[in-house]
Order: C-alpha cells, then sequence, then structure tokens
C-alpha cells in the first residue's frame, strides 16, 4: 500500500491524470478495494494470465486513471 500511495502523489503531483494505472501481486480484497477508490485501475492477483492484463489495457486504454 505504502508503494502505491507513493506512485499516485507522485503521479498527482506531476499532473500525469492520464495514466492508466494497474498493479498486481498478492493483494488482500480489502486492499484492492481501497486501491481502487484511490484510482488504481485494476489489481491483477496471482493467476491473472499476461493475456487478462492485455485485454484490459486494450479496453481501457485512455480512461482516466485518477
Amino acid at each position: 500500500m505504502p508503494v502505491f500511495e507513493d506512485l499516485l502523489a507522485g503521479m498527482r503531483k506531476e499532473s500525469l491524470d492520464d495514466v492508466l494505472l494497474v498493479g498486481g501481486g498478492t493483494i488482500p480484497q480489502r486492499d484492492i478495494r481501497k486501491l481502487k477508490e484511490w484510482g488504481v485501475a485494476e489489481v491483477f492477483r496471482p493467476g491473472s494470465s499476461a493475456e487478462d492484463l492485455i485485454d484490459f489495457i486494450r479496453k481501457n486504454v485512455g480512461r482516466l486513471s485518477l
């Protein structure tokens, strides 16, 4: 969570409001909900395929994430 907090703060500071931010890893569901509230577009958990990530990016490119 601290990594995402720092990253999102830096993105806001630099006015990077047109970047689709995604994350991944072993992240508890309660934290995923919080990350999405903060502006993370999607969180890919273990078992997600590269195709899942690619499909998500293709469908959401251009969507505001912050």
